[in-house]
């Protein structure tokens, strides 16, 4: 799926999302409303491009318009389910990560392994908008303790509070660095931190 657009690749999981849920595929119209756009002709055009790209079949004589994604098999070859645990403060460590609420299928493209462990977060706050993570975005996030400096981790203090910082070990301190200059850097004992993870991938849509 490496030649769809970030766009399209959310419109085709959608699409595989709906299908899988309700047994058919969505309207047109269903996918309009999902994209929030105004205009039909919008949607065609999105269906079009991804249909061109070998990714579906649209069936104009069909009630529901789209009747089959080409090489269903394979296209869910391509994705992974990770499991959303909740938010991350992108900011001072504030709420601990919470239980599993959701599944989100992400493409393997993204360079992910089947045979390692990954979850996903939620961000809130701006600490790390210099390093190109915004509120509202999605971190992916492999499970290990096992960081270099520099590393973007999840970290969790002995308190039960989780923050997304850069990873620097000093002696037997760990410095939580953010990436935003009206955030101070965290100094923390190095026993009073657990790793629960570095970010691997991040994912933004604009819908």
């Amino acid at each position: 799926m490496s030649n769809l657009t970030t766009k399209q690749r959310h419109i085709l999981q959608y699409i595989d999302e709906f299908i899988e849920n309700n047994g058919d595929s969505p309207s047109l119209f269903e996918i309009q409303k999902f994209m929030g756009v105004k205009s039909l002709s919008t949607v065609h055009q999105y269906i079009k491009a991804i249909e061109e790209k070998g990714y579906l079949q649209k069936d104009s004589t069909a009630a529901r318009g789209i009747t089959y994604i080409m090489n269903a098999g394979k296209y869910i070859g391509q994705m992974i389910k990770i499991p959303m645990v909740g938010t991350i403060i992108a900011g001072y460590p504030i709420d601990a990560i919470e239980q599993i609420s959701e599944y989100i299928k992400v493409p393997l493209d993204l360079k992910l392994d089947r045979n390692l462990d990954y979850y996903a977060l939620k961000v809130r706050g701006d600490s790390m908008k210099d390093s190109y993570i915004a509120e509202g975005d999605i971190v992916i996030v492999l499970k290990t303790t096992i960081v270099k400096n520099g590393e973007m981790v999840v970290a969790l203090t002995k308190n039960g509070e989780a923050t997304l910082k850069h990873f620097y070990l000093e002696g037997d301190m760990i410095r939580l660095q953010p990436a935003n200059i009206e955030y101070k850097s965290i100094l923390i004992p190095k026993g009073d931190l657990q790793i629960q993870g570095k970010v691997i991938q991040v994912l933004r849509y604009y819908y």
